[in-house]
C-alpha cells in the first residue's frame, strides 16, 4: 500500500472488518457453530494485528504531517523577517540607524547556530 493523503481510510476499513469478524466469532461460539467459529477465530488474529499496525502508521503519519506544517510555518516566518529587514534597508538612507539595525539583525541571523545541523558540523563552523 502506497502513501495516501487519507491515512484514516485504510485504518477504518480494517478496524471495521476486525470488529465484524469479532462479532461473527462471538455469535458463532455462543451458537455452537464450530466451523464458523474456527474460521472467524483464525481470521480475527491477523485482522487485529493489521488494525494495530495501521493505527501505529496513522499516528506516525499524523505526527510527520504536523512536523512538516510547523517546519513550513517556521520557514515562512523567517522569510518574512528577512523581507522586512530588506524593505527597511531600501526605504531608509544609506547611513541611517534603520540600515545599521537591519544589518545588525542580519548578522545575528547569519551567526546564529543552526539547530538542524549535527553537533560535528556546528563544531566545524
Amino acid at each position: 500500500m502506497g502513501v495516501t493523503n487519507r491515512p484514516l481510510r485504510p485504518l477504518a476499513i480494517v478496524a471495521l472488518l476486525a470488529f465484524w469478524d469479532y462479532l461473527l466469532w462471538n455469535w458463532s461460539v455462543d451458537g455452537n457453530h464450530d466451523v464458523l467459529a474456527l474460521v472467524a477465530g483464525v481470521t480475527l488474529i491477523p485482522l487485529s494485528i493489521a488494525a494495530a499496525w495501521l493505527a501505529v502508521l496513522t499516528v506516525a503519519h499524523l505526527f510527520a504531517s504536523l512536523a512538516r506544517r510547523s517546519r513550513n510555518a517556521a520557514g515562512t516566518g523567517a522569510a518574512r523577517i528577512r523581507h522586512a529587514g530588506a524593505a527597511a534597508t531600501r526605504e531608509a538612507g544609506p547611513g541611517s540607524a534603520a540600515v545599521q539595525a537591519a544589518g545588525a539583525h542580519q548578522m545575528a541571523e547569519a551567526h546564529r547556530p543552526d539547530s538542524s545541523a549535527s553537533p560535528s558540523s556546528r563544531l566545524a563552523a
